[in-house]
């Protein structure tokens, strides 16, 4: 389905979620610098995201409770505690807890993609998901692009008033999604919240699996390279520059994978992605100069789209196999998964982190980094059959 004959729901949520996009990419790397330059510790840094993920299964699981409601009140609620978490570093400044910061965080997102992940699974269907997936891939790294280098810009200007300039941005764009929506108007659901991880269908199972492996490889790699760049350079403006430069690629890569990518590629497109992602860690085995983190952070920025678009596509053609009307549970098991292999990674890297010594550090990343494979080789064996629109279920 070309763009111009999405529907109106499809257009404003991509619209939500691309000035969310933007707020979040404002400052989320920046919150991460922001906490490693009060306390010099990378473990600080990992109980932060730790929490983080630990929280947000826990809140997809409260809110799947709820039995009556409209979709988008998850979704307005989690981007105001985004603007909330933003709102309370810039009044609290230096005295900002990294704990409290990790639980209101995680909340909020938790709120967030849950009403977007059912938003999503609603007004999309096979045939668009795909592509829904690439323009939300290509408005996640147009605003990766941007965003860093405007932040970056206004830190090394305004000096310590940087930080107060970019996370009030942030709120603007927050600000945005929020209004615009209010023009999101789905029928209001009265469900009766069924148990979790009670589904038996096959392919789902390999699915949950697919997705604790991903969550391995996310869960270390959300923070380290970051704080990495920020350390070699030194500076904001080189973190600003260098995630420009790896979103610009992946801008355009998301772009040619949704226009040429087809459904029957899906199995070898992921295998590529996958392996071409992970080799890209060795680099990090030779030194961990700027120059090995441009290699690593350009061939991830080009080759993770195509593991990414048919990873998301295929996810949620399974649910709309097999929901029976279940399609909460099934996000929130996913969710669960995903976020529970996340903690699994932040766990084992604070104990790499306090037990090894520095130097087996890159080994480390790459053992993870190819959980990425394992999702993949997974996820390859679900099989699923194309429902045309209008196509009634047999």
């Amino acid at each position: 389905m070309a763009f111009r004959t999405w529907s109106k729901d499809m257009r404003l949520l991509l619209w939500v979620g691309a000035l969310f996009t933007m707020g979040s990419a404002l400052s989320s790397a920046f919150v991460n610098v922001f906490l490693w330059k009060q306390t010099r510790n990378l473990g600080t840094l990992g109980i932060y995201n730790g929490l983080q993920y630990l929280v947000m299964p826990l809140v997809f699981y409260l809110s799947s409770r709820f039995h009556r409601g409209q979709r988008e009140t998850f979704l307005r609620i989690g981007i105001f505690l985004h603007a909330m978490f933003y709102a309370l570093v810039l009044w609290i400044g230096q005295r900002a807890n990294p704990y409290w910061m990790g639980v209101l965080l995680g909340s909020g997102a938790g709120l967030y993609w849950y009403g977007y992940n059912l938003l999503s699974l609603h007004v999309t269907n096979m045939e668009a998901r795909g592509e829904y997936n690439s323009w939300s891939g290509v408005f996640w790294s147009l605003a990766a692009m941007l965003a860093p280098l405007i932040s970056g810009f206004m830190i090394l200007q305004l000096k310590n008033a940087g930080y107060t300039a970019v996370f009030s941005l942030s709120l603007v764009f927050f600000a945005g999604s929020f209004l615009v929506s209010q023009r999101l108007q789905t029928e209001s659901e009265i469900v009766t919240p069924a148990p979790v991880f009670h589904r038996q269908h096959p392919n789902w199972n390999r699915v949950l699996i697919s997705h604790f492996f991903q969550g391995m490889r996310e869960g270390v790699f959300v923070f380290f390279a970051a704080i990495m760049v920020m350390i070699t350079t030194g500076s904001e403006w080189g973190l600003g520059k260098y995630t420009s430069i790896t979103a610009l690629l992946s801008t355009l890569s998301f772009f040619a994978v949704g226009k040429i990518l087809k459904w029957q590629w899906y199995n070898e497109s992921m295998l590529i992605g996958s392996f071409i992602s992970t080799g890209a860690i060795a680099l990090f085995l030779f030194d961990q100069s700027y120059r090995s983190l441009l290699g690593y952070g350009i061939i991830t920025a080009l080759f993770t789209p195509l593991f990414a678009v048919p990873f998301g596509a295929r996810s949620f053609h399974v649910i709309d196999e097999a929901h029976e009307r279940y399609e909460r549970e099934y996000i929130v098991e996913r969710e669960v998964v995903l976020n529970g292999g996340r903690v699994a990674s932040i766990v084992s890297f604070l104990a790499a982190y306090q037990l090894f010594v520095k130097e087996w550090i890159p080994f480390y990343l790459l053992i993870v980094g190819s959980m990425q494979i394992l999702a993949v080789l997974v996820l390859r064996t679900v099989g699923f059959r194309l429902k045309r629109i209008g196509e009634e279920d047999a």
